[in-house]
């Protein structure tokens, strides 16, 4: 009777820390997507990245401005887990660059 004890306890350590774990890579992810996001959306927008990824040849051509793909992008967190580098692939049909900003998360799960 006393060995059922510790095995439901060591049940219930594990699937605590297996919760943990999973809201952990859900927040990290969470925070890769919004950081994402944003640096296509500003990216797209400002004037003068836009013209560096023209073509030379012809400026005049509208340039499809792509991010991607996503095995190229990397997030990396400080120590703490409050600061993170995105890293982000952009291209157009004939150039491409590669595109970093940090990101500071104000509270949230960590």
């Amino acid at each position: 009777m006393s060995t059922g004890v510790p095995r439901k306890l060591f049940g219930y350590v594990l699937s605590s820390v297996a919760g943990y774990a999973v809201l952990d890579a859900l927040s990290d992810f969470a925070m890769y997507v919004r950081a994402s996001n944003w640096v296509a959306e500003k990216a797209s927008e400002n004037k003068e990245f836009v013209v560096a990824m023209q073509s030379k040849e012809d400026p005049k051509q509208k340039q499809n401005l792509s991010f991607g793909p996503f095995y190229d992008s990397s997030v990396v967190f400080s120590h703490h887990g409050m600061v993170a580098t995105v890293h982000l692939p952009c291209k157009t049909d004939t150039k491409g660059s590669d595109i970093t900003v940090k990101a500071i998360r104000k509270g949230g799960f960590r």
